[in-house]
């Protein structure tokens, strides 16, 4: 299970193409009080989106990661190796 904080889930709401499935998931975990974990099936999922998103939005014209890139960066991180 990994756990995601809040600003996580909302940075991922807004840039990622969540299904359906996914966004349900996110509202319920925006509105949970305790620890906001996700199953490992699920974090490899969104793991795959961030690396699309990173490889289409994360790198300005030098191939310097942009802001939302380390953002991606992060997350990938996260997701890969809790």
């Amino acid at each position: 299970m990994i756990t995601l904080n809040q600003s996580d889930i909302r940075f991922m709401q807004a840039a990622l193409p969540l299904s359906e499935g996914l966004r349900e998931l996110f509202a319920k975990l925006v509105s949970a009080k305790n620890k906001k974990l996700i199953p490992d099936e699920i974090s490899s999922e969104l793991s795959n989106l961030c690396e699309e998103r990173l490889a289409t939005h994360g790198f300005d014209d030098y191939n310097s990661p942009t802001e939302e890139g380390r953002k991606l960066e992060e997350l990938i991180d996260k997701l890969d190796t809790e």
